[in-house]
């Protein structure tokens, strides 16, 4: 795991967006489970009262509307680090790695989209998704944990296109 990029993004944060990071991270954020182990109140999300209101619920539930947040927040995501300058095609891979991860049935294989690519950006790429998602998973990406590969497939992906002008 890149856990400079980690220190990094977490010392861009205020004090209290910090706290509440930290708590998130080691899974110690006030659910509606906590409810139920202090006060002896429902503990349900209450989306789809159906499961544990846990924070790795909260990502994964298929209720609708939670899953229509899901997708507008992705949406926010994909723009934000299109905005920040990140490749597309790393940036279309992160996105597509998150929807194989939630069980999107539409997506066929939990592999980069450039798989079968023999340029040398497009390995890189596949080996950070690979890593991501079946190493750290995505639900670590989740929680600010991402592969070091990343910095290196957006580093390669940047001097290409340095080069090609």
């Amino acid at each position: 795991m890149n856990w400079e990029a980690h220190r990094r993004a977490f010392h861009c944060l205020t004090t209290h967006q910090c706290l509440h990071t930290s708590k998130l991270i080691h899974g110690l954020a006030h659910t509606k489970r906590k409810n139920l182990l202090f006060y002896n109140t429902s503990g349900l999300y209450p989306l789809c009262l159906q499961s544990e209101e846990k924070f790795h619920h909260v990502l994964t539930c298929t209720n609708h509307e939670a899953s229509c947040h899901c997708h507008d927040l992705l949406s926010q995501l994909e723009a934000k680090l299109l905005e920040i300058g990140s490749p597309s095609s790393i940036v279309t891979s992160i996105i597509h790695g998150i929807h194989c991860w939630h069980g999107d049935h539409t997506v066929s294989h939990p592999w980069a989209l450039v798989a079968g690519s023999l340029w040398p950006a497009d390995m890189l790429l596949m080996s950070a998704f690979y890593e991501q998602f079946h190493t750290i998973t995505w639900y670590q990406f989740y929680l600010g944990r991402i592969s070091k590969q990343w910095g290196a497939t957006a580093h390669n992906y940047n001097l290409n296109v340095d080069q090609s002008y």
